[in-house]
């Protein structure tokens, strides 16, 4: 099955994580790979020694990108490749029962990866459960989905200038 956590809101990770946590306390493996994402995070300190619950990041240390420029495009394009290749690799070879491939939709939004290559790893195995977690998704990815949540941006501290805080953001 296919979930997608979608949306500009809080929570696609954390939501994601949490269905990751409930499967691993069920004896399920469970990977995560996480794109656009390479600083420390609560969740990755807590998490790491799980061992039914394996995260893994491919990309070098860089800020938060929405924009990337053409070197950092070129960069991120390699490691996201390097990424994505794992994560296939271990759907073919039935490495684990969940695959969390957190921010893998703006690695699409971005044209580091495209929708038909996650629509083909989807569809290789079915006894995976995969999550898919980034801000939108293509009509094709919403209409292959059992599961998609749009976390809505009501109110965030962001907006009154509030800088992402330990252990709360990240």
């Amino acid at each position: 099955m296919l979930h997608l956590n979608i949306g500009k809101g809080k929570g696609k990770t954390s939501s994601a994580l949490g269905l990751g946590i409930r499967a691993a306390g069920r004896g399920l493996n469970v990977l995560v790979i996480q794109f656009l994402k390479c600083q420390q995070s609560g969740e990755i300190l807590f998490l790491q020694n799980c061992p039914k619950f394996q995260i893994r990041r491919f990309e070098s240390e860089h800020g938060f990108v929405i924009k990337p420029t053409k070197k950092q495009t070129e960069q991120l394009q390699k490691e996201i490749n390097d990424a994505f290749e794992f994560a296939k690799t271990q759907v073919e070879n039935e490495k684990c029962d969940v695959l969390i491939l957190d921010e893998i939709l703006d690695a699409v939004t971005l044209g580091l990866l495209s929708d038909s290559q996650l629509v083909s790893l989807v569809k290789f195995n079915n006894s995976i459960e995969f999550v898919f977690t980034g801000r939108s998704a293509s009509t094709q990815l919403i209409e292959l989905a059992d599961y998609v949540t749009d976390m809505t941006l009501v109110k965030h501290p962001f907006q009154k200038g509030i800088k992402a805080r330990e252990g709360i953001e990240f």
